[in-house]
């Protein structure tokens, strides 16, 4: 899932929150992406092998 726009909060606190909610729910370790506009070899992997939601 990659959402359109960055949230206007911390990023890094709604990062962690959300990912504990994925996790929480999907009761599954979950490794979110989040893309500030560049794409690194991360996330190529991560698109190439990761189950969308």
């Amino acid at each position: 899932m990659e959402p359109d726009r960055l949230p206007e909060e911390n990023l890094l606190l709604a990062r962690q929150a959300l990912r504990r909610d994925l996790e929480r729910r999907l009761r599954l370790p979950v490794d979110l992406v989040i893309n500030p506009g560049q794409t690194t070899a991360f996330m190529r992997q991560a698109r190439a092998e990761g189950h969308p939601l």
